[in-house]
């Protein structure tokens, strides 16, 4: 029974989250109440609430000073963040994610296989579904909410293996770096 009672509130909270990624794409989400948010303590957040709700034996290691700030609407950054580190855990079965700050780029790398090649240039598309994707919502919500924000995303393979998403936050970083 409780087995059964796990099973129902995920399918209930992954049928809430898509219909959130929905209304996001479709009332055309734009930043309104900037603040400035620590980026450490967002990515740390945000990976506790993940995996809780999908245990793996992936750490994540934050190399991103703890003074880092980010000039940002809370909502929109926080579903960036779950997104790309949603997108991580997922191809990433056993090792370590990593996200690293170097300027205003923040790097997140996890310990998949990374992305088809053919693939690069579509990961942020609406709708378009990787080898072990859900709904292809997560990383064109990424891409559109960047862009509302004056930040650049962009996809690629890590040289050491797995697959990178960069986030250029430009000039709303602010902070140790």
């Amino acid at each position: 029974v409780s087995r059964r009672g796990n099973r129902i509130v995920g399918s209930v909270d992954r049928i809430n989250a898509l219909a959130n990624s929905l209304l996001w794409l479709a009332r055309e989400a734009r930043p309104a109440n900037l603040e400035e948010i620590g980026l450490k303590s967002g990515l740390a957040a945000v990976w506790n609430s993940l995996t809780l709700s999908t245990p793996k034996a992936v750490a994540l290691r934050l190399d991103v000073p703890a003074g880092s700030t980010v000039k940002a609407d809370a909502a929109l950054f926080e579903l960036v963040l779950r997104n790309v580190l949603d997108n991580a855990l997922r191809y990433s079965e056993a090792g370590e994610i990593v996200c690293r700050l170097s300027g205003s780029l923040l790097v997140v790398v996890d310990c998949g296989s990374g992305f088809p090649e053919a693939d690069l240039e579509r990961v942020f598309d609406r709708f378009f579904i990787g080898p072990r994707g859900t709904n292809g919502l997560g990383l064109a919500l990424v891409r559109h909410v960047c862009t509302a924000s004056g930040w650049r995303v962009c996809a690629a393979n890590a040289p050491a293996g797995g697959g990178e998403i960069r986030l250029d936050f430009g000039s709303s970083l602010i902070g140790d770096w």
